[in-house]
């Protein structure tokens, strides 16, 4: 697992659909539809003092593949 220790919240994206959720169901990662496209949302910042997940293995491989399904249209 990974540990966050600083979320910033989101207001107003009712359309967000969470991809990755910290324990007690705060999405941590989402998908935003926006025109003919999508934005994705990490609601940390990726230093060492926010959190550890660019330490964790699955770091590299999730985010490769978020940017391959956001290529893919």
């Amino acid at each position: 697992g990974f540990s966050v220790k600083q979320y910033l919240q989101m207001e107003g994206a009712a359309a967000a659909r969470p991809i990755l959720q910290l324990e007690g169901g705060l999405p941590l990662f989402s998908e935003i539809p926006l025109g003919k496209g999508r934005v994705f949302l990490l609601q940390t910042a990726l230093t060492l003092e926010a959190t550890d997940l660019p330490l964790n293995a699955l770091f590299a491989p999730f985010f490769y593949e978020a940017a391959q399904r956001a290529a893919a249209g």
